[in-house]
């Protein structure tokens, strides 16, 4: 497996630099997967036709776990495929097993779009708590999923 313009191999030595730091400019698509995996088979042309479809919206990074323990060990890999998605050094989704290719879409064009538009500078001064609680709320999923990476330690 190698490099293209839209993918890596993400090994202990590049993981820092080009998955983690790499998610502060554009989501990256973790796919940890291995080689005996039949489903992880599957999902490989999958993936990489969206990421060639999307053009470098977001990067697909490839960890194989028989050759990249440590990484999977980090992250508590313990299901093939599992396929997370990084954004802004945070884990922002995750997927175990195969899903349909409109799911994988889906995550990726929540958080491309959502990386795209503006930011809001304020809450309004009329919105009251129960509005903003509600508003900023994430699903148990999304929290469970969010994790931060700052101390991604080799």
């Amino acid at each position: 497996m190698t490099n293209t313009p839209h993918t890596l191999v993400a090994t202990l030595e590049n993981f820092a630099r080009e998955v983690v730091e790499a998610s502060d400019a554009r989501p990256v698509l973790v796919d940890f997967w291995a080689p005996w995996c039949g489903p992880c088979q599957t999902l490989t042309p999958i993936l990489d036709r969206l990421a060639e479809e999307y053009g470098g919206r977001f990067v697909l990074a490839k960890v194989n776990t028989d050759e990249q323990q440590q990484i999977a060990s980090h992250f508590g890999i313990r299901s093939l495929p599992t396929v997370m998605l990084l954004h802004q050094r945070e884990i922002v989704d995750q997927f175990v097993g195969v899903q349909p290719e409109r799911v994988y879409r889906a995550a990726i064009d929540k958080i491309t779009s959502a990386a795209a538009a503006p930011q809001p500078a304020a809450w309004p001064t009329d919105c009251s708590s129960s509005q903003r609680s509600s508003t900023t709320s994430t699903t148990r999923r999304e929290s469970r999923a969010k994790r931060s990476l700052g101390r991604w330690r080799r």
